[in-house]
């Protein structure tokens, strides 16, 4: 998919996104987007300067909505955002991968072509202004006209959560010629800003008083963005390979050429 001219995106394989498509001796639990990004908070610096050091937990039980990573200054929930239908198509779709003892690896399961008719909600939004955001979310999810209405509801719903976010985009952004550092950050920031920020100006509106964070790869790093009242703010850049978990996943999947260029 090209984005704002030379800005091109790919979504991660499911086992980084989705739960129980990897398997080896280790527990399933252990392959989940939460866990390596909690990984990633506790080597970032400005998430540690919130907890004043400490690192983040993961929560005992969440069936209260705990937040996915806490400290006693800070806590913060994760959110992903790939959409719900698009993520529910990545599930029909995608293989499951099995790891032996031995170290062999098996995919199984799966549609051999992907249908391609769910949009990731960075597609759905585009085209929605202010006052079509702010009437869809006072809209039951039941009378949606529209598979597309209905993951903008669901999204408006988890914006509109008072509570610190941190929205994870599941996808690798790439310029394929080089750019100088600059010039690579404001194409980034203006395809966020095309495709979430009217929606990140509702979530302001509706829990003023807690931060937002978007966070995707780029090249070999998560990159995190702060949403604010000036718009997206460069928060912080981690080297993929930082996480354990993150590069645990990344061994299912060494013949991708996505999951290489990140490590």
């Amino acid at each position: 998919m090209e984005r704002n001219g030379a800005l091109r995106e790919t979504v991660l394989p499911a086992g980084f996104i989705l739960d129980n498509i990897l398997r080896d001796s280790r527990k399933i639990e252990d392959y989940n987007y939460e866990n390596y990004l909690r990984e990633y908070l506790n080597v970032s610096e400005w998430f540690l300067r919130k907890s004043s050091g400490e690192k983040y937990k993961k929560p005992v039980s969440e069936t209260h909505g705990e937040d996915d990573a806490y400290t006693e200054e800070y806590s913060i929930d994760f959110k992903r955002i790939l959409g719900e239908s698009a993520t529910r198509e990545l599930q029909k779709t995608s293989e499951r991968v099995l790891r032996t003892g031995s170290g062999n690896i098996y995919e199984f399961g799966g549609a051999y072509q992907r249908p391609g008719n769910a949009l990731e909600i960075r597609q759905a939004l585009r085209g929605y202004g202010p006052a079509e955001l702010d009437d869809l979310s006072s809209v039951p999810r039941e009378e949606a006209s529209s598979q597309i209405e209905q993951d903008i509801i669901a999204y408006l719903h988890l914006l509109g959560r008072e509570k610190n976010l941190f929205l994870y985009d599941p996808v690798v952004f790439y310029l394929p010629v080089p750019y100088l550092e600059e010039e690579a950050e404001r194409i980034i920031m203006d395809a966020l800003h095309e495709d979430f920020g009217v929606s990140l100006d509702f979530r302001r509106r509706k829990a003023q008083a807690y931060e937002t964070y978007v966070s995707f790869f780029f090249e070999k790093d998560l990159m995190i963005f702060q949403y604010t009242e000036k718009g997206f703010v460069p928060t912080d850049r981690i080297p993929a390979r930082l996480s354990p978990t993150f590069c645990s996943i990344a061994s299912f999947y060494g013949d991708r050429p996505v999951v290489e260029g990140l490590l």
